[in-house]
């Protein structure tokens, strides 16, 4: 089992001279890496915590891309998966990619071209992961903030003012103006612009809040702002 934090290619193949000659490239570039002869193999050892990327072979029976993608998926697993495949497999390689699939090499697979595209997996991996644990931290910030906050907060990324905030919650201005402070403080942002920002890369605005205040459309732009 590859350890959760180093990065691995996990090669799977059913024949045992390619998964050789893969074992003998990735030793000499000194890239560590584990070999599977099937899907169901492959899947039995790899979980969500592991980092790296998976080379499938595309022709390997009962395993084409989207399905193996799809299980993937069922496991939490985000690791890219680079496929292999004949001429003929190029079609069922397109609908991989669009669902999800990092690259597609054409075999036979030139060896400086599957080291450029394990690289390459391997870094996207990494920045995802990057990502994924940023986003973490940011959404436990956001957790902190109590309900009351949590109403605040939607029309307020939504450009509405102090006065229309506590119109809607039934709050005064002032109050309403303590609770924006609260909900800066806790995400630990600085301007408006940086809580839209963070609410928008989690994806929050998508959530139904119909009920929050809308700003008043009549309302006419001052001097210096852009509608």
């Amino acid at each position: 089992m590859a350890h959760q934090d180093k990065a691995t290619v996990f090669v799977i193949k059913p024949c045992v001279t390619d998964l050789v000659a893969f074992e003998e490239h990735f030793f000499s570039v000194h890239i560590n890496a584990e070999y599977f002869f099937s899907a169901d193999e492959a899947l039995e050892h790899i979980n969500h915590r592991q980092r790296g990327c998976i080379i499938l072979d595309a022709g390997l029976s009962g395993a084409n891309g989207v399905g193996f993608l799809e299980r993937l998926r069922e496991k939490r697993i985000k690791l890219p998966v680079i496929l292999l495949g004949r001429r003929g497999d190029v079609a069922g390689a397109v609908h991989a990619l669009k669902n999800g699939a990092a690259d597609f090499l054409e075999k036979p697979v030139r060896g400086q071209a599957l080291l450029d595209a394990v690289q390459d997996a391997i870094e996207t991996d990494r920045l995802n992961e990057q990502r994924r644990r940023t986003d973490q931290r940011l959404r436990m910030r956001l957790n902190s903030l109590t309900p009351r906050e949590w109403e605040v907060l939607f029309p307020m990324v939504r450009g509405c003012s102090n006065m229309e905030i506590a119109k809607a919650l039934e709050l005064s201005p002032r109050t309403v103006e303590v609770y924006r402070a609260r909900i800066m403080q806790k995400t630990g942002v600085t301007t408006l612009a940086e809580l839209i920002r963070l609410v928008i890369r989690l994806g929050l605005l998508d959530q139904d809040d119909s009920a929050a205040p809308q700003p008043d459309a009549e309302k006419p732009a001052s001097r210096g702002e852009y509608p």
